[in-house]
């Protein structure tokens, strides 16, 4: 559970250090998805089934990641969502070839 929950803190932790905030946001941006998922897989009694739930928050917290890295101290754009299921073949995998880094720090990360 406690490796759960630190993926799941994971996407918040990072932009907490590539942002320019306050020592008090940047706390506040760590530790609040650490409450809020703690309390979470907390009040459940079935712990599998919580964590399998939170699936797709920790593939979006990757997806968050890796746009970090792409782009560095800015957060995720909607639009970013809607270009890659837009794009083409060619600028996927030039896209792919850049992030090389970031693809193998998610993979380590997650996997």
């Amino acid at each position: 559970m406690i490796w759960t929950l630190s993926m799941l803190a994971a996407p918040a932790v990072i932009l907490s250090v590539t942002e320019q905030l306050s020592w008090a946001a940047r706390i506040a941006n760590a530790l609040f998805p650490v409450g809020v998922f703690g309390l979470w897989l907390a009040c459940s009694r079935r712990v599998a089934a919580t964590v399998l739930s939170t699936i797709p928050f920790m593939v979006l917290g990757a997806f968050q990641i890796v746009l970090l890295f792409l782009y560095g101290r800015s957060i995720i754009a909607v639009d970013m969502f809607l270009n890659v299921v837009t794009t083409n073949p060619t600028e996927v995998g030039e896209l792919l070839g850049n992030l090389l880094s970031a693809i193998l720090t998610v993979c380590l990360m997650y996997l």
